[in-house]
């Protein structure tokens, strides 16, 4: 993928992830995943977790936009507490990170 693309897939992705107060959690979450992003897209990512169908090598390596989103979630989560964050239902499927 070339850098102007690899650029505008992230940018249509956070139209995806409305923006909130300067420094509030929306917008941490916004920061958190586009570096995410673009490391899961790198030509050297390295992934950090693989379901037993890519083990197996029947599905890719890069995770879906939801994973991402999932992680990153996640991540604030374990930092800042739980809280709403605002997405795309449609676009990434439900993110749930908690016990669902």
């Amino acid at each position: 993928m070339k850098s102007a693309e690899f650029n505008a897939k992230i940018a249509s992705e956070l139209e995806h992830i409305p923006r909130g107060p300067l420094w509030g959690p929306q917008n941490k979450l916004r920061m958190v995943y586009n570096l995410e992003r673009r490391q899961s897209l790198a030509k050297n990512a390295m992934p950090t977790h693989l379901t037993l169908a890519q083990l197996m090598g029947n599905a890719p390596v890069v995770p879906s936009a939801g994973e991402v989103l999932r992680k990153c979630i996640a991540m604030i989560q374990l930092t800042d507490g739980p809280m709403d964050f605002q997405y795309d239902k449609e676009f990434f499927g439900e993110v749930c990170v908690a016990a669902c």
